[in-house]
């Protein structure tokens, strides 16, 4: 029988041994020596602030390496994630309406820790009413649902009124694509202030309405009130907002009650409207802003004003 010799059976062991480390490392890659971390440092959503600060993502190299990963948000690669429901189990991340470009690139060092992306949260969770979902939008990813999500991750039920009816939290995560692993934050859950408003109701003539480029589809209604029946009116609250839909249900509602036909849109340039002389019930909540004390008046809910007719002797 032939002997073997013992530096050729131990070379022969770790070849083998060497080899089989390979495939499995090929199979099961091991998982990026990286950390990401979500990060709001003014820790609350104050509701009654026109600037709610930034929230970010940084990302630390664990390794001994430096790495290279892509930076700036695009909402595909580099994504801001919740869900619709804390009791459902459907994710939702944050799209982006800007011009997305190719990401760009960073080298983090050893040791190092950089900031992926930074976000204007009062912009993501609409404090501006609808004018902030021209450049933001919540919506499903991966399974589809039937249903609509709710319009970000603090909002109740989907309506008009953005910035009312908000929870008492939500909840975000980051994730980053890179080289086909996705690497996830901990979650991060950011307390809602209750948000003080003052309620006001009145009987008004509403007499004009100016639709405002280029924000497409902004409405301003001018109104002239005739009895204040909750709260109270400065001189100079004699207008409110309307988006998309809200405002042409509104102007035609308005229209039919005069029996003309709606209004003809023309996006071309500014365009205002007569809308007659009809009385209405409008409630309103009047915001203020604790930064700057400016107010504004939110839409709660409108109702034509019908005359009751004596009834014949």
């Amino acid at each position: 029988m032939p002997k073997i010799s013992v530096l050729k059976a131990v070379t022969t062991f770790l070849f083998c041994l060497t080899a089989v480390d390979s495939v499995a490392a090929v199979g099961n890659p091991p998982l990026l020596p990286m950390t990401l971390q979500l990060i709001y440092p003014a820790g609350k959503y104050d509701p009654g602030k026109r600037d709610n600060g930034m929230i970010r993502a940084e990302l630390r190299n664990e390794g001994l390496t430096p790495i290279t990963v892509p930076i700036g948000y695009d909402g595909v690669k580099i994504r801001l994630m919740s869900r619709s429901r804390e009791d459902r189990d459907f994710p939702v991340v944050l799209r982006t309406r800007f011009e997305t470009k190719r990401n760009a690139e960073i080298q983090i060092q050893a040791g190092e820790t950089r900031t992926i992306f930074e976000l204007p949260l009062s912009e993501i969770f609409f404090q501006n009413g609808w004018r902030d979902t021209k450049q933001w939008g919540w919506g499903w990813f991966g399974v589809i649902p039937h249903h609509l999500p709710s319009m970000s991750p603090i909002h109740g039920e989907r309506g008009n009124i953005l910035e009312l009816g908000l929870r008492e939290q939500g909840t975000l995560w980051a994730e980053i694509d890179l080289d086909g692993k996705k690497i996830v934050s901990a979650k991060l859950t950011i307390p809602v202030m209750q948000l003080e408003t003052e309620e006001i109701e009145i009987l008004a003539v509403c007499n004009l309405a100016k639709l405002l480029l280029p924000e497409k589809l902004h409405y301003v209604i001018s109104f002239d009130p005739k009895t204040i029946q909750r709260g109270t009116l400065s001189d100079s609250e004699r207008s409110f907002e309307l988006y998309d839909n809200a405002g042409q249900i509104f102007l035609r509602l308005l229209h039919a009650q005069r029996k003309v036909p709606p209004p003809t849109l023309d996006f071309d340039s500014n365009s205002t409207w007569d809308l007659g002389a009809n009385l209405v019930y409008l409630s309103f909540a009047r915001l203020r802003d604790k930064q700057s004390g400016t107010t504004r008046l939110v839409l709660r809910s409108y109702k034509l004003h019908v005359e009751e007719k004596p009834n014949p002797p």
